[in-house]
């Protein structure tokens, strides 16, 4: 893109991928004809390692790696979302049992790539890549108390509560 500037004409240089220009971002890097910003090379690098992680996923349990895709589509393949899901949903879709649920959520878990939240009975909070959020159990009223960023939007069809 071409900005005019005074008499003279000056090109701003804009990230390729995310559209923004060399002053809205700390670093541009510079390719053939293309522009990357600091901030989509982490994204990237992001991508690659969830790639990475879901491959050895793969190879150490196919029931944890169908389990992380359903709950990765569900939350639209974004990092750092969550996704609210009921126990049933989960084992329709995967067609697995409660037991192997439990088993794929474990493996899941101890490799950071998800923490699991109990929402009322028969449902649970997932967040992907264990990343930003924060999870407290109050034992004396046995709450959790969650810091992250989440959108909901509830389907009126699901019933979480009696």
């Amino acid at each position: 893109m071409t900005s005019f500037s005074g008499t003279g004409m000056s090109k701003v240089l804009y990230c390729s991928f995310c559209g923004k220009s060399k002053d809205e971002t700390p670093v541009l890097i510079a390719g053939p004809s293309v522009y990357i910003c600091g901030e989509c090379i982490g994204l990237c690098n992001e991508i690659v390692e969830e790639k990475q992680n879901l491959t050895e996923i793969e190879q150490l349990d196919k029931n944890a790696a169908e389990v992380y895709r359903f709950i990765s589509r569900s939350a639209g393949g974004a990092f750092n979302q969550a996704v609210l899901c009921p126990d049933s949903l989960l084992r329709g879709y995967t067609g697995l049992d409660a037991g192997q649920i439990k088993t794929a959520l474990k493996l899941l878990t101890e490799r950071r790539m998800i923490k699991v939240i109990p929402y009322g009975r028969a449902a649970k909070l997932y967040l992907l890549d264990g990343g930003s959020s924060e999870i407290k159990f109050d034992e004396q009223i046995g709450v959790y108390s969650v810091k992250a960023n989440v959108l909901v939007s509830p389907d009126p069809k699901i019933k979480l509560f009696p």
